[in-house]
């Protein structure tokens, strides 16, 4: 199979997390599947080759801890395109 684009559909979300407490680990773009939470800032459209930024982990905001919000989009579908 060949394709020279990916593309992904999913809705967006914002996570309030911890403030610094967000990793993010570099992926291949043709190695996305459902369920990845990728970072808005992205996109939804990228080369096969191209990384990605994907949410790998994250803490959940405690009462009296500063946050942040982080928009992602939760991919529900990987489309290869020719």
């Amino acid at each position: 199979m060949q394709f020279n684009r990916v593309r992904i559909e999913g809705p967006t979300r914002e996570l309030e997390v911890r403030i610094g407490s967000v990793r993010v680990e570099r992926k291949f773009a043709m190695l996305l599947r459902e369920g990845d939470l990728v970072l808005e800032e992205c996109g939804r459209e990228f080369e096969p080759h191209e990384e990605v930024k994907v949410v790998s982990d994250y803490e959940e905001p405690e009462e009296n801890v500063p946050t942040e919000r982080v928009k992602v989009i939760e991919v529900e579908r990987v489309e290869l395109l020719g």
